[in-house]
């Protein structure tokens, strides 16, 4: 697999197949041959493309691991992000049944 990293923190935002094609063109990462996906804020300035990843985890999401160029680790600010919609929407689920019990009074 292809990893690309974020270049200031490593965090890791997309993965591709060995075989696909990662390229820079207007400053924008264009990827696939025919192009099928354009990267437009990722660029190999701000960006780094790691090749030959054999450890990617099965569960991963952009943004949610940090890749180092030799393993994964989970990103905390992606756990902390997703706790923080996890309890927002508890809390719209709460206030839904709240108004939906009122309004069977």
């Amino acid at each position: 697999m292809k990893v690309l990293t974020r270049s200031t923190d490593n965090v890791a935002l997309h993965k591709f197949a060995d075989d696909e094609s990662v390229q820079e063109i207007n400053g924008m990462l264009h990827i696939g041959n025919p192009v099928s996906q354009i990267i437009a804020d990722c660029n190999f300035g701000n960006c780094t493309l790691h090749e030959n990843v054999s450890s990617v985890p099965e569960d991963f999401m952009g943004l949610k691991y940090i890749y180092d160029g030799n393993s994964f680790s989970i990103d905390e600010s992606f756990v902390t992000m997703m706790n923080a919609l996890a309890e927002e929407e508890a809390l719209k689920a709460e206030q839904l049944a709240a108004e939906a019990e009122q309004e069977a009074e």
